[in-house]
């Protein structure tokens, strides 16, 4: 009797694992997700550069093996708007034993499509989803937190765009988002991610740095300060007609 009591709270156990995550012990075979990086933006390669890479990420959910897995995607052409010609897309294949691949979408900055990705707020995009194939099987329902999607879309561009760093901080202490305002601390100080360079706290509003802030906005004012002694016109907004400025609490 005694073996069956903990026999009973073990296989209990078991059956609450296997509700926890729905794509873990489906019958079958394995399968997958698919994640990719931000919009790419050309403005933050070399003005020569004529092609751009954005990265797809497979997770296998499931087993690793000890030989590499294809994987298929196909395009949606419905969330689609540029050509085939306008991208390339690397081989699909999970490594032998690994449970992750990265696939490089080499994307061009001039599309045959004739979509002008120099134009604000218009983008590429190349929506993909994972399909089943004799290595990887159907995705079950996805749960309401999104954390195994199986459609993804590259996106690229050729202007600035506002990166997640730029949180509430930056915007009070440096200046809201404008391209102007985003390409003078790249061109000026090199930073194109506050996250990266130690100065905000990624997926939030908060300071992980307050000096390094501070030290940042005294420095802009500085170098915008020179540029405009040394320049007959000063250094503009987005809108042509604004002088730029850097500072706490500015509104444009």
């Amino acid at each position: 009797m005694k073996l069956l009591k903990y026999i009973i709270p073990v296989l209990l156990l078991a059956q609450m694992s296997c509700k926890k995550d729905p794509f873990l012990y489906q019958k079958g075979s394995d399968t997958m997700y698919i994640t990719s990086d931000n919009i790419l933006s050309f403005k933050l390669l070399a003005d020569t550069a004529t092609r751009g890479v954005v990265n797809m990420y497979a997770t296998v959910v499931g087993n690793s093996v000890p030989y590499d897995r294809t994987f298929t995607v196909e395009i949606d052409s419905s969330l689609t708007n540029v050509s085939l010609s306008d991208y390339t897309i690397g081989t699909c294949v999970i490594p032998a034993n690994s449970y992750h691949a990265t696939i490089p979408i080499t994307v061009k900055r001039t599309l045959s499509s004739g979509l002008n990705i120099k134009t604000v707020n218009t983008i590429a995009k190349l929506a993909l989803r994972f399909v089943p194939n004799e290595n990887f099987g159907q995705a079950v329902a996805n749960n309401s937190d999104n954390d195994y999607p199986t459609e993804v879309s590259i996106q690229w561009c050729d202007y600035l765009t506002k990166p997640s760093s730029w949180n509430g901080s930056i915007t009070y202490y440096i200046g809201p988002f404008k391209q102007s305002r985003y390409k003078f601390i790249r061109d000026y100080t090199g930073i194109t991610d506050f996250d990266a360079a130690g100065i905000t706290v990624p997926n939030s509003n908060y300071v992980q740095d307050m000096q390094k802030l501070f030290w940042l906005q005294a420095v802009l004012m500085n170098y915008l300060s020179v540029y405009n002694a040394t320049h007959t016109t000063p250094y503009m907004n987005d809108d042509g007609v604004t002088p730029l400025k850097f500072g706490t609490g500015l509104s444009v």
